[in-house]
């Protein structure tokens, strides 16, 4: 669980800085980003769970009455500034642990966000956004195919808030990258991967056209955590 907003005890203002950062500023949003993932709030989007509630048919009542939260609101996409990244850290330590279980370095984490938010020849951060508060994150990279003389988007960070799944974030964010994609005579394509245990992702990836390809994903890592086999 992500909360809503980030601790007040850091300053947006102090987090604009070079592509190395300030080692001091990233341990203090680390110590912050990891005392927020623990944080369990008893209510999700005015809602409280009854006791009587349990399984499967509580999650389904759950799941329809959050949806029926976020639609209806506006949602605004946009791209993520130096501002969001508190946001995007907490999101992606939380969705390697939803997802794979691991935890994240902050060390690594944070100043690797930081040379994206830098540097957009390295990729560009997109945020959900409904009554100004972000819900939603993905990230794209940028993979150059010299059979298609053009640029593959690389989809990759996407994480949306509990309290706001299923009501169709990820799905707008998705149609905004992809209008601009299309519009783009250099892009010839995106791609994504995930993990193959996350078979909910992979369905929702379905749902909007993306294919399984004949490629597999090969790797050796030489610094941050290994992806498992």
């Amino acid at each position: 669980m992500l909360p809503e907003e980030w601790p007040s005890g850091v300053d947006d203002a102090e987090l604009i800085g070079g592509a190395e950062g300030d080692r001091t500023l990233d341990l203090r949003i680390a110590n912050a980003t990891l005392s927020q993932l623990s944080y369990r709030p008893t209510m999700r989007a005015g809602i409280v769970m009854s006791h009587c509630c349990r399984g499967k048919q509580a999650s389904l009542w759950q799941t329809a009455v959050q949806a029926s939260c976020t639609v209806g609101k506006a949602m605004k996409i946009r791209d993520a500034t130096h501002a969001d990244l508190p946001f995007i850290a907490s999101a992606n330590s939380a969705l390697a642990s939803e997802s794979e279980s691991l935890a994240l370095d902050p060390v690594l984490l944070l100043p690797g966000i930081r040379a994206v938010l830098d540097d957009p020849a390295l990729g560009r951060y997109y945020l959900a956004e409904i009554d100004d508060r972000p819900v939603g994150q993905l990230m794209t990279t940028y993979e150059w195919s010299d059979w298609r003389n053009g640029v593959f988007l690389w989809i990759q960070s996407v994480y949306v808030l509990p309290a706001h799944r299923g009501a169709g974030v990820f799905r707008s964010l998705f149609r905004h990258l992809e209008g601009l994609a299309q519009a783009d005579p250099k892009i010839c394509g995106i791609r994504l991967y995930v993990d193959r245990g996350n078979a909910r992702a992979r369905e929702a990836y379905a749902r909007l056209g993306l294919h399984h390809s004949n490629y597999a994903v090969m790797e050796t890592v030489y610094r941050g955590p290994e992806s498992h086999g």
